[in-house]
């Protein structure tokens, strides 16, 4: 998408980008800064701050054009559901890429219909926990009997085979995962750095953002999907109606010739009526002379 190499200056906008624009359908299309928020949309200088046009787009309709602009291949219109600050109430609009004006014409309908919703910020994602310090080791007593020194042995080595088995345990668990899930965590440990190793609540909490991201993917497409369709149904139905308004059109046109050749040829008969009469007269008078 080509974007304006402005920042927005409509407060709230969520798009913005290069265009022409056509105002009224009529005359020459002129470069614009296009911006949109979710109820108006502004345009200004294409290379400068001063804005030229705002409208308000809740309520406004989105469509093809019924006829096409040359030079023009990716265009559309707009009408709006009341007029402009230059007091204009439809717009022509141009833009380079095919990609660019689906995307457009997608979110101009959603916000003219209210019903765009704006995508969820990102979760931050929580800061590794500080990996506690080791505890030194206990000084060795000389005092102690080699009994002792064995049973200590005993015990340390009995604390040590608990701890693998909790490991172990805990590795065990991971296993169970789904695959997609362990390779998100290999991701999240990479992400974090050798250094660092992840809580499980962290890991749990970088996977369900994972498959919100993947969820939210699957919405978009199909929500692409079903406004590609709904193009698609309503420029068929403005085709139909194009061709059935135009057979109205025609029969009107004949309709009309019909009654003004009828009234032709009523006055003409009037015409041809008035004149036999004025003879008539003419001849009356003239034998009355005599």
């Amino acid at each position: 998408m080509h974007h304006s190499p402005h920042p927005p200056s409509l407060e709230g906008a969520f798009k913005s980008g290069a265009a022409q624009v056509q105002y009224n359908g009529k005359k020459k299309f002129h470069p614009v800064a296009m911006e949109l928020s979710p109820t108006q949309v502004l345009l200004r200088e294409s290379e400068g701050q001063t804005v030229l046009r705002t409208a308000a787009v809740v309520g406004a309709t989105v469509a093809e054009l019924k006829n096409s602009r040359k030079g023009h291949p990716f265009a559309w219109r707009i009408d709006l559901a009341e007029k402009d600050s230059g007091g204009d109430s439809k717009y022509v609009l141009s833009v380079e890429r095919e990609e660019d004006k689906a995307e457009w014409m997608r979110y101009l309908a959603e916000c003219a219909e209210q019903r765009y919703v704006p995508p969820k910020e990102p979760v931050p994602e929580p800061e590794p926990e500080p990996e506690p310090e080791p505890e030194p080791e206990p000084e060795e007593n000389s005092d102690d009997s080699g009994s002792g020194s064995e049973s200590g042995s005993d015990d340390d080595s009995s604390s040590e085979s608990d701890g693998d088995s909790d490991e172990d345990s805990d590795s065990d668990e991971d296993s169970e995962d789904s695959g997609s899930e362990s390779a998100e965590d290999e991701a999240v440990e990479s992400a974090a750095g050798s250094g660092a190793k992840l809580s499980r609540k962290e890991r749990r909490a970088k996977r369900k953002q994972a498959k919100q991201a993947r969820k939210q993917k699957k919405k978009d497409a199909k929500q692409q999907k079903k406004d590609a369709k709904q193009q698609k149904k309503q420029q068929k139905k403005d085709a139909k109606l194009q061709k059935k308004q135009g057979k109205l059109d025609a029969k009107q046109e004949k309709k009309q010739g019909k009654l003004d050749a009828k009234k032709e040829k009523q006055a003409a008969k009037a015409a041809a009526k008035r004149s036999k009469e004025e003879q008539k007269l003419a001849k009356k008078a003239a034998k009355k002379n005599k």
